[in-house]
């Protein structure tokens, strides 16, 4: 069987879920070991049979709609590379918006902390720390699993010696948390009855916890919006990413503060800054 052989056949399999095509490209490269260019210039290539039998293996399990990602154990975020497990959420383009936006508001300071609510994979604390070498960050989550995870990504790019990561819950008492300049957070903002309504790929396999915002998908802003004044310094920031039509109740939620809207690529508000 060729390459090309074997992404038709894929294809075919994949047909109903997500990008059939590139899926099988992806799964191909990896299963080969090269930069998915090479599926699309070599598609002569004859592949070994134990090649095509960890390639069909691999086909199986997207066609049963576990994300690539957590096929892949990768992801890519702010042109770095993460290691992914099912015990995180998966790291998406429009949470970029929102490290793009913390980057630009601590770019004026000497030495900055800031504090990442829900870290997961480390994602959002691991860019900040790589792009920002005057960020020292502080990265919380309630999972172990995903602390252990995040702790790997912040060796893998060399920033754990500024990376602190913490087990807790942010509905503990935070009363022995420094002051921050950024409070940073993508916390889960999905309404409770809706996450079965969900693509297969998120309902069933994306960690609930890291979904959940509760009966109307706002507990955690409030949660945040609580603690805040606590927890960020004069002329700080609170930087959260967003769902759809969330945007008039975060306002609400964090009124008689300065708050701008940033929209993602499609011009959907996504993340909001609020100036303390």
């Amino acid at each position: 069987m060729t390459v090309r052989e074997a992404i038709f056949e894929a294809s075919k399999q994949l047909a109903h879920v997500g990008n059939p095509v590139l899926d099988a490209q992806l799964l191909l490269a990896h299963v080969l070991n090269v930069p998915k260019i090479s599926i699309l210039t070599d598609p002569a290539r004859l592949l070994h049979e134990d090649e095509q039998t960890s390639f069909r293996h691999l086909v199986s399990k997207r066609e049963e709609r576990i994300p690539i990602q957590y096929i892949l154990e990768q992801c890519e975020f702010m042109s770095l590379k993460f290691d992914i497990t099912p015990d995180v959420l998966i790291p998406r383009g429009d949470t970029e918006t929102l490290v793009e936006a913390t980057l630009k508001c601590l770019k004026g300071h000497d030495t900055a902390r800031a504090l990442d609510i829900g870290t997961g994979s480390g994602c959002i604390a691991v860019s900040l720390a790589h792009y920002a070498p005057q960020i020292e960050v502080d990265a919380m989550d309630i999972s172990a699993a995903a602390l252990k995870l995040a702790r790997q990504n912040a060796a893998k790019h060399a920033v754990d010696g500024r990376v602190t990561f913490m087990e807790r819950d942010i509905f503990s008492d935070c009363s022995d948390l420094p002051k921050y300049h950024a409070i940073v957070s993508n916390p889960p903002y999905i309404k409770s009855d809706v996450i079965p309504t969900l693509q297969p790929e998120v309902s069933k396999f994306e960690p609930r916890a890291a979904l959940d915002g509760g009966a109307d998908g706002l507990k955690f802003y409030r949660r945040l919006a609580e603690i805040a004044p606590f927890l960020v310094r004069k002329e700080g920031y609170v930087i959260l990413e967003i769902g759809e039509n969330q945007l008039a109740d975060i306002v609400k939620i964090f009124a008689g503060h300065p708050l701008l809207s940033i929209n993602d690529l499609s011009g959907t508000p996504r993340t909001v800054i609020v100036h303390y």
